[in-house]
């Protein structure tokens, strides 16, 4: 049996009761800061958003593009190695410039899909942070 919007809101607010009865500062009342304006938009709006997998998610995917950017450092090691035996063979200017080029095209790639993720965490940190406050004003009124 599913739950009704009606039903859920009234959970909501049993849990709001609970959590606001432990005092502000509560590890519940930190915990769960943000979370019960999301639950009211979930209802209100049909929605199944999760900060904390939102917050999962974004982590996970500015990790992947760190070990990217670090698989990049690894492959640029390796083009160091391919640059000094075109050294040995007198093609030093055209290696450099070829490396250089991929390297920078590589590594802005990367620090462009870190700038992005880096982006997406501020903004869902904005987000819990506004939310935050509603929960404090909600709370102090």
């Amino acid at each position: 049996m599913t739950a009704t919007k009606d039903q859920e809101r009234k959970a909501l607010e049993k849990i709001a009761g609970i959590i606001e009865g432990l005092g502000k500062g509560s590890y519940l009342d930190i915990t769960f800061k943000g979370i019960l304006e999301q639950a009211e938009e979930n209802i209100t709006n049909d929605w199944g958003s999760n900060y904390k997998e939102m917050w999962e998610d974004a982590k996970t995917e500015t990790e992947t593009e760190r070990r990217e950017k670090n698989q990049i450092i690894v492959s640029l090691h390796g083009l160091e190695d391919q640059l000094e035996e075109l050294q040995d063979i007198g093609d030093l200017y055209a290696a450099e410039k070829k490396l250089s080029l991929e390297y920078l095209g590589k590594l802005n790639q990367a620090t462009g899909r870190l700038d992005a993720k880096q982006a997406e965490i501020d903004g869902l940190k904005a987000e819990i942070t506004e939310l935050k406050a509603k929960l404090y004003d909600m709370i102090t009124k």
